[in-house]
């Protein structure tokens, strides 16, 4: 059994990659709900896992730390900001795996859907923003990704996510640490 707090940040007007949500798909899994607790907030906002990624489905185990040894795909759901240039291309996205020597190996990276999403105004720290309000308008996408894993022996890694504007050159890189389990 395992729970994740997910804080979703103001969103910052340059290309910003969010660590990613790992999913193993075609896993079924039974999901439990509990409620109560001395240490429960009733008054929290709080939002089901689907709401904030909605390709989530009863059909896929989220992955909170441990990876079965074997496990040849994960999905990976990650939240981006790109700058908003109308038309322009976007991000390019990679993934590597570090081993807990330094050992760095790339790995497939398949982009299997990338979801635009509402825009948001925020105040503006480097700029005028609207004229009017002095807001800027961000979009928060999401990056839904196939990624191809190697046999790896058990033990510790870091999944690296990146994104790169290919106008630009600008990167983004987001760390999820993994452990292979026997």
């Amino acid at each position: 059994m395992a729970a994740l707090d997910v804080t979703v940040p103001e969103p910052p007007d340059e290309l910003t990659l969010y660590p990613p949500l790992l999913i193993v798909p075609d896993k079924p899994v039974r999901y439990l709900r509990f409620s109560g607790g001395d240490e429960r907030d009733s008054e929290a906002e709080v939002a089901p896992l689907s709401e904030i990624y909605p390709q989530v489905t009863s059909r896929v185990a989220p992955v909170v730390e441990a990876v079965p040894a074997g496990t040849s795909r994960l999905t990976a759901i990650a939240r981006f900001v790109a700058p908003d240039a109308g038309e322009a291309a976007p991000p390019v996205f990679s993934a590597a795996l570090l081993s807990a020597s330094g050992k760095k190996m790339a790995l497939g990276l398949e982009v299997l859907e990338t979801a635009k999403g509402d825009r948001l105004s925020t105040a503006g720290k480097d700029g005028p923003g609207d004229l009017d309000t002095g807001l800027h308008a961000t979009r928060v996408d999401t990056l839904v990704a196939g990624i191809t894993l190697p046999d790896i022996a058990p033990g510790a890694y870091r999944l690296v996510m990146t994104a790169e504007d290919p106008a630009s050159g600008a990167r983004s890189e987001a760390v999820r640490r993994i452990t292979i389990t026997p």
